[in-house]
């Protein structure tokens, strides 16, 4: 049997089938070293970076999430309808052969309580509403919705923050901050605070539904003007620091065609632990602005606000004895916007409401109003009948929480006084011979009602009230709060009538002497929400004379014409 023989030598004492072995393992070996060192390389040199591209980009997507948060609380705000948005939380990293990568990054969604937000030396253009905004100190407690990613290698990534409208990047070891979009608190004559509640705290890889509730919502406008013309001052609570604000607001600088006082923009107190401090600036007081306030909810919780105050909408003025008239009253909030399910209770000293006696409590729907039917009683003139309501738990209500209804019933008798017939006959003194309504050169536009005298004796007007008001044209249209009244087409100061308000003295009493005519000028005010006076509105007018008593007059315009304003 042959058996196996060694190797034999070659001539030179090698064995060269040995040595080819060794080297082709010693290549192996050196072969797969290097992959591994290379691999190592990659690893050590390349994995980070791409891994940090993959976490920037994902920052980049949150940040859109977080914008399109911002819209939505936006929308909720001006709609009080309900959405949702989902926020990419973190991110995973592509499957790499051979390649090692760290976990998946993480992000953390959570509300922060930044403390109040507040609006000073603000005072409302509207009667009832001026009862709650009287340029006390209003605060508004509000938190942020903060996006904190966790990121494995992108180390400086920022906090994106939502608060007091401004969604915004919060470098916080650098102290700055970058405005990615939102609603500036202030543009042009607009003040616009949106205030956020809720309990929020998200953590994880994957996207997160977020409620977006109304708390206080739809937004309701409101005329405000700073009290005796001083400027309205506003403070918030921000991580943003103070050169940010600074180029934010910067386009509404008085310099610029804004409001904003530039030299009050200032940082109040120095940032707390958290990097959170106080930002105030104050406003032009002389303008009148457009307040939009609103309250919206974001993930649990989020209580609807409370009633704050009443306001009449509509109802009052001239109505036949028994007849009916709908009187209807709105319970707001804090924020002027509706509240449902407030009880409110209407009183009359005359006269009966449908479904009730003298009184009957009406509970507010979901357009925050409460509509009662009166029907005022004969033989009665001027009954104010009011509605209330304890809206701050207290015992007794304040003027916030009430507001009133004249109503004012036409007699078949006559007598010249209140409660007798409008329009005096030519025999009883003075009467309203003609009216015209008159488009002003500038812009503005009243009435000039000329009355005459043909009897006898001396009449002498000491004081009038304007008693109701009719928008002719637009129905809709809010009413002028007031009416000035001139003694003569070019008189320049006048006597300010408030609607359905008191007897105001006149600053010149208006006196008819035999046979005489006196022309005067009524000059509604015109609010933005109001609308143009048209020459198809009228009004009511009483004066009343030395003797004490009365008489009333139906004005409306039965001619128009075009002239300069003589207070211009």
């Amino acid at each position: 049997m042959p058996r196996n023989r060694p190797s034999t030598p070659d001539s030179d004492g090698s064995n060269r089938a040995t040595d080819r072995g060794v080297s082709e393992i010693l290549g192996a070996i050196l072969l797969f070293g290097l992959l591994i060192a290379m691999l190592v390389l990659v690893q050590v040199g390349a994995v980070p970076g791409w891994n940090q591209q993959v976490e920037y980009q994902h920052d980049q997507r949150a940040q859109g999430d977080m914008a399109e948060l911002a819209d939505a609380v936006s929308r909720v705000s001006a709609t009080g309808i309900a959405e949702s948005v989902a926020v990419e939380l973190g991110t995973t990293y592509p499957v790499r052969p051979f390649l090692l990568n760290p976990p998946p990054a993480s992000g953390t969604l959570h509300t922060v309580d930044r403390g109040p937000v507040t609006i000073q030396n603000a005072v409302a253009s509207e009667r009832d509403v001026r009862d709650y905004w009287t340029g006390e100190t209003r605060s508004f407690e509000t938190a942020a919705v903060a996006y904190d990613p966790d990121y494995n290698e992108y180390a400086n990534a920022p906090t994106t923050v939502l608060e007091a409208g401004a969604l915004y990047n919060d470098y916080d070891e650098a102290d700055r901050a970058l405005v990615l979009g939102g609603s500036k608190p202030v543009s042009g004559e607009t003040i616009s605070l949106t205030t956020l509640t809720g309990n929020l705290s998200e953590n994880g890889v994957r996207p997160e539904s977020v409620a977006v509730r109304a708390s206080s919502a739809p937004t309701q406008t409101v005329a405000v003007s700073g009290r005796n013309g001083d400027p309205i001052t506003l403070s918030v609570r921000t991580s943003m620091p103070l050169a940010t604000w600074q180029s934010y607001l910067e386009g509404q600088y008085v310099a610029n065609g804004g409001h904003v006082l530039a030299d009050s923009l200032a940082q109040t107190a120095p940032p707390n632990e958290r990097g959170v401090r106080t930002i105030q600036f104050a406003l032009e007081g002389s303008v009148t602005y457009d307040l939009r306030l609103s309250r919206v909810a974001v993930g649990d919780g989020g209580a609807k606000s409370n009633a704050t105050y009443l306001t009449k909408v509509s109802g009052g003025g001239y109505t036949p004895a028994g007849s009916r008239t709908e009187l209807v009253a709105q319970a707001r909030d804090a924020y002027n916007a509706p509240t449902s399910g407030v009880p409110v209770t209407f009183s009359a000293p005359s006269g009966t409401f449908v479904d009730g006696g003298s009184t009957v409590t009406v509970t507010t729907g979901s357009d925050g109003r409460a509509t009662a039917t009166y029907v005022p009683s004969s033989g009665t003139a001027n009954v104010e009948v009011s509605a209330s309501s304890e809206l701050d738990g207290a015992s007794g209500t304040s003027a916030a929480e009430r507001t009133t209804f004249d109503v004012s019933t036409v007699l078949s008798t006559g007598g010249g006084d209140d409660d007798g017939e409008p329009n005096p006959r030519e025999s009883d003194g003075p009467y309203l011979s003609s009216v015209t309504y008159v488009n002003g050169w500038n812009g503005n536009k009243w009435f000039e009602a000329t009355f005459a005298n043909d009897g006898g004796g001396t009449h002498t007007w000491v004081s009038a009230r304007l008693a109701f008001y009719n928008k002719q044209v637009n129905p809709a249209d809010q009413l002028p709060e007031y009416v000035d009244f001139y003694a003569s087409t070019t008189a320049t100061t006048g006597t300010r009538l408030e609607l359905r308000g008191p007897y105001e003295p006149l600053g010149t009493p208006i006196t008819f002497s035999g046979a005489s005519t006196r022309t005067i000028r009524l000059d509604p005010g015109q609010t933005k929400q109001g609308g143009d006076v048209q020459s198809g509105d009228f009004m009511v007018i009483s004066v009343k004379y030395a003797d004490g008593s009365t008489d009333t007059y139906f004005v409306g315009a039965e001619s128009t014409t075009s002239k300069k304003d003589p207070k211009n």
